[in-house]
């Protein structure tokens, strides 16, 4: 990731990979509706995962009553006593009108020194990335064949500012150094709203009486943890919202995750020795994926969470999916043993089906409205791979205006594609925006952002370029090329055998 601060590009934050997996240079914005595209083997998969091990990383590590004991330790031990402790006392002590509009000096440096190290971050950011590809060492991921190290990158705008906070992760070998620094020359506080700020000083007048007349021991101390946390909270906003990654070929785990759960419940570790393996580990997209189908239905502090109006919404998403797209419902329902079991209901049935009996375009869809029905908040960002597979070109427009519906309702979109029925109702969806009374089936040309995988030429890995909408209205992916090969190749057979017309 470059140190230079360039204006920021429209999104919730920018993810870089160099030298890893099959990418040799990737830089792709989180948009509310982001689209990967491109040949097979060219790191689509391969960057939805890192977009995803990421973001759960910083998820985990993000938040006050979340944030793990590493985030505090160290400024205890430093500045017990000393300078940034006094001064920050003296700022807390004063009346709020004559405060200044920022942290003293002293504390500010720290602070932001503080979060630009991230202490203990870098060790949570690989162990979660290798857990999501399902392997060992980080260095399984670097790209075969290079010596350079691998290099991960996340820049997150400031919310009010034109600055940035940037991450960058090296990786050579079994060594991890995560470096951070904030781009921008304002103040801390202007990336935390009076909302924030008025809450880290009722926690501490709650936490303690305070005043000038009692300075207490400690307190400083821990005003400087809760204002590092609540900064660090604020500049890493997007990273608050909840992360959903659905699978490729998810219909097999869908159809299969009775047989699945039951192998690796035999192949767990017994008394004595471990028995040999008789399935590959999963990665960690595909346990987090198998564990939300399985309790999908006994999620009532998720559900809770959501508002009654968040809750409608999500729950007409889901409707519309299943009225245009499955033309039928979808159900879960646990079983006496308390397992759960899918069930689909085409229109106009009075009698529920097994999802084992319904088509593969219903039981890869399934998963969509369950996870939008029961889980998914406006907010939050659902990563669907190949939302077109086993669907018929005509379900394939209507998935991408479903998916369209579920921007409108306020959720981040990440799909991967090979379709280009999807890019081509999706240029519509982006040129019907600039039609008066679009309604809700219409996306912002700011809001979406089509990123193409280009394949590696000689040694090097392959290139992620953004496609911008042509001239003539379409993302050029180059589908038209294959049109037209095929073309050509059948004229110059019809003209071969006698068939042209």
């Amino acid at each position: 990731m470059s140190d230079d601060s360039t204006p920021n590009a429209p999104g919730d934050y920018r993810i870089t990979a160099t030298n890893f997996g099959p990418i040799g240079e990737a830089e792709v914005d989180l948009r509310p509706l982001t689209v990967f595209v491109g040949p097979s083997n060219t790191g689509k998969s391969y960057l939805a995962t890192l977009l995803y091990a990421i973001h759960r990383s910083f998820h985990e590590t993000v938040g006050l009553r979340d944030a793990p004991p590493f985030m505090s330790q160290r400024l205890v031990i430093q500045h017990r006593d000393d300078d940034v402790a006094r001064d920050l006392r003296g700022w807390l002590v004063l009346e709020p009108d004559k405060r200044s509009s920022d942290l003293p000096d002293s504390a500010s440096s720290h602070i932001r020194q503080w979060i630009e190290d991230a202490p203990g971050v870098s060790g949570h950011l690989t162990e979660k990335v290798c857990w999501c590809f399902g392997v060992d060492s980080f260095r399984d991921l670097v790209r075969q064949g290079q010596r350079a190290s691998a290099r991960i990158g996340i820049r997150v705008p400031r919310p009010s500012l034109s600055g940035f906070l940037a991450y960058s992760l090296r990786v050579r070998g079994d060594e991890s150094d995560l470096k951070g620094r904030i781009h921008g020359e304002a103040t801390l506080l202007d990336d935390a709203d009076d909302e924030v700020l008025a809450s880290v000083l009722t926690d501490l007048y709650g936490l303690t009486p305070f005043g000038p007349s009692s300075p207490h021991d400690g307190l400083s101390e821990y005003a400087i943890q809760l204002f590092a946390r609540t900064i660090r909270e604020s500049l890493l906003h997007p990273f608050r919202r909840s992360i959903y990654y659905l699978p490729a070929a998810r219909s097999g785990v869908m159809l299969s995750h009775r047989v699945l759960v039951g192998s690796l419940i035999r192949s767990a570790a017994g008394p004595g020795s471990r028995p040999p393996a008789e399935l590959p580990l999963l990665t960690g997209v595909t346990a987090d994926f198998l564990d939300h189908l399985l309790n999908l239905d006994r999620l009532p502090g998720r559900t809770r969470r959501r508002s009654q109006v968040q809750a409608g919404e999500m729950a007409a998403v889901a409707e519309n999916f299943e009225s245009a797209v499955l033309r039928g419902t979808v159900r879960t329902e646990s079983t006496a043993a308390d397992y759960p079991e899918f069930f689909y209901r085409p229109r106009g049935w009075k009698r529920d089906l097994p999802l084992t009996q319904a088509s593969s375009m219903v039981s890869e869809l399934a998963p969509v409205v369950l996870y939008v029905r029961h889980l998914v908040r406006p907010g939050d960002v659902l990563i669907v791979e190949e939302p077109e597979a086993h669907l018929h070109p005509a379900m394939q427009v209507e998935v991408i205006g479903r998916l369209a519906e579920l921007v409108g309702a306020g959720v981040r979109v990440v799909i991967t594609t090979h379709s280009e029925w999807v890019l081509e109702e999706l240029a519509n969806l982006v040129r019907r925006s600039q039609v008066e009374d679009a309604g809700d089936a219409a996306l912002s040309p700011e809001s979406v952002g089509v990123w193409r995988f280009h394949p590696p030429k000689d040694r090097d890995g392959a290139r992620v370029a953004e496609i911008k909408m042509d001239d003539d209205g379409l993302f050029d992916a180059g589908y038209d090329r294959v049109a037209i090969d095929v073309h050509n190749r059948w004229a110059d057979l019809a003209g071969l055998t006698g068939n042209s017309k």
